[in-house]
């Protein structure tokens, strides 16, 4: 008591302490299964409803592709739809643009019907169920590209000169004009211009031309790309002995047909073809020069020369035969008015 009394200060604080430790020992409270549930649920409400943005769209429908395009078992008929599409561009490229284009949506549709279908159902990648819900997504956005297909060119064309744009607005800024890079205005002004002037050029059917000139272009890399790869293939495999006695040092490698592509595109893209890593290959003042690239790149400009010209020459003679057809319609009506 004595204590008690001569420490007021410690008898107030002891329940203090006591009830503070009790508290630490004290376990900490376990949510219960429907906090649990509530709590995923609504992270999962929250991350349902961030929107996607354009970018992230287009980067995700990009990794599919590439994803597909790079499966090793599938790269023999990834090689023979190719071959079909570059010598189609390569023959008829009007044509071929407006067939490439449902044949894109028809990809785009099938890679992001089953990808979307297998992130539901992870256990049916790679199913024939999966391939199937692709195949009906892109089915119907081919029908859809074909029945509309002057809007889907109008859309291109969009994407087209948005791009274009881009390129002009980093071109820009490199050579010095930073304030394209400080001022939204004239950024939004760029694109407007840009984008406007490509959709009315494709919409007055004035793309026709340089239309042929990218087919031919893109056809005979489609062309090149595919015959590399198979040529390096075959060498890898024991075939084609006589490339291997004509140039004893070649270290021929392989790779998915994407990487063939962009060799012809792009001069950072990893060496591949029969000449890959060798002393084939050529330095000059420090600069590289690879043989496969150059190449196939001597063999691409034939085939575009080649395939410009005889598609100019048709298109040409179309143009005599409708002006004809119309002089001859208009002197008709002429001589029945007389």
């Amino acid at each position: 008591a004595l204590v008690v009394a001569g420490a007021p200060g410690l008898a107030g604080g002891a329940p203090s302490a006591l009830r503070r430790a009790a508290a630490e020992a004290a376990p900490a409270p376990v949510p219960s299964e429907a906090v649990v549930e509530l709590a995923e649920g609504t992270s999962d409400n929250q991350t349902a409803a961030t929107p996607a943005t354009p970018k992230a769209v287009t980067k995700h429908i990009l990794d599919q592709v590439d994803h597909q395009m790079r499966k090793g078992s599938r790269q023999s008929i990834v090689v023979i739809v190719v071959c079909i599409i570059g010598a189609y561009l390569v023959f008829d490229g009007e044509t071929a643009f407006q067939c490439t284009l449902v044949v894109l949506v028809f990809g785009l549709g099938f890679v992001i019907g089953e990808s979307d279908f297998t992130d539901v159902w992870p256990t049916t990648r790679h199913t024939p169920i999966a391939r199937f819900v692709g195949l009906e997504v892109g089915l119907a956005a081919a029908i859809v590209a074909y029945l509309g297909l002057d809007g889907i060119i109008v859309i291109f064309a969009a994407v087209l000169g948005g791009l274009g744009a881009a390129e002009a607005k980093r071109g820009l800024a490199a050579m010095g004009c930073k304030t394209l890079e400080n001022d939204e205005r004239l950024v939004v002004a760029l694109y407007t211009v840009v984008v406007a002037v490509v959709v009315l050029m494709f919409s007055c059917k004035k793309h026709i031309r340089l239309t042929i000139l990218i087919c031919a272009a893109v056809g005979a890399s489609l062309l090149v790309s595919a015959l590399s790869w198979f040529i390096t293939s075959a060498v890898i495999g024991g075939h084609f002995h006589f490339i291997v006695s004509a140039f004893p040092h070649a270290t021929p490698k392989g790779g998915d047909w994407v990487d063939f592509f962009l060799l012809l595109w792009d001069a950072s893209a990893p060496d591949v073809g029969i000449f890959a890593d060798s002393r084939y290959n050529v330095d000059v003042q420090g600069a590289a020069y690879r043989t496969d690239r150059v190449v196939g790149m001597v063999l691409a400009a034939g085939i575009f020369y080649l395939s410009s010209r005889s598609q100019f020459r048709a298109l040409n003679e179309a143009d005599a035969r409708e002006l004809r057809s119309t002089g001859g319609a208009l002197q008709r009506a002429l001589l029945s008015e007389e």
